[in-house]
């Protein structure tokens, strides 16, 4: 049954990695759109995934408000010099409602810290999904966001498939890599190498993030799935993003 649910995982993984590559090149409003897909696929399914016993409703809200408040400003900042500026006080904010969703809590408050640890890990990542619609206004452009997503696609692939655990990470990364490096000589219409550095980040982080997701005890039910899936499409958001600063400019 894990088997079965992560290929699952890996397929849906793939599904949202395609929908926000082909959705960039329609356009910022349907990057967005596919962006925010990926948040509500979080939010619905955390609490599940991540075993929290209690108010996991009002957890998935949370983690929604916190994502999709991502998504709203990276749209707002998109143009600017320096749109992550204003990302710390979201991350802020975040950590706020976290509290706040425990003070209204009347339920005894019971697993109080698994329950803020889950709560805040998952509006993390969710924040992290703003930095897809940040990456086509770098210099690397949508060359950097397809590499990004193919890196993703195949890590993810990788890490279904029946390799020993302690080889299947490095294998992921190591096909993230390799088809980031073989995506970046086909797109990339400027500097390869820093394209190439993108996905090779994309693939350490999706790797890891996705062998970390899967190895949760409620990953094998069906609402765990798509947390599962989505949380790595998510967290590389980012990270895709500030490489391509760094690299490419």
């Amino acid at each position: 049954m894990r088997h079965v649910m992560s290929l699952l995982s890996s397929l849906l993984s793939v599904a949202l990695a395609a929908g926000v590559g082909l959705a960039a090149h329609q356009g910022p409003g349907a990057l967005a759109a596919a962006v925010a897909v990926t948040v509500v696929l979080v939010a619905a399914g955390w609490g599940v995934l991540l075993d929290v016993d209690r108010a996991r409703v009002s957890t998935a809200a949370v983690i929604a408000v916190s994502g999709l408040g991502g998504v709203a400003l990276a749209w707002v900042v998109r143009d600017e010099v320096e749109p992550l500026a204003g990302f710390a006080g979201l991350l802020a904010g975040c950590v706020v409602l976290a509290f706040a969703h425990q003070l209204l809590r009347r339920d005894g408050r019971s697993v109080l810290v698994e329950s803020v640890t889950a709560t805040l890990s998952g509006q993390v990542i969710a924040v992290l999904a703003a930095g897809w619609m940040l990456l086509p206004d770098t210099r690397l452009g949508l060359a950097g966001l397809t590499v990004a997503a193919a890196a993703l696609g195949a890590s993810s692939i990788v890490v279904a498939l029946p390799i020993e655990s302690n080889l299947r990470g490095w294998a992921a990364f190591a096909a993230g890599v390799v088809i980031s490096a073989v995506a970046a000589v086909v797109v990339a219409d400027g500097d390869r190498l820093a394209t190439g550095l993108v996905g090779a980040a994309v693939a350490a982080v999706a790797s890891g993030t996705s062998m970390l997701l899967r190895a949760q005890p409620q990953a094998t039910r069906w609402i765990g799935v798509p947390a599962a899936a989505a949380g790595p499409v998510s967290a590389v958001g980012t990270v895709a993003y500030a490489v391509a600063r760094l690299s490419g400019g």
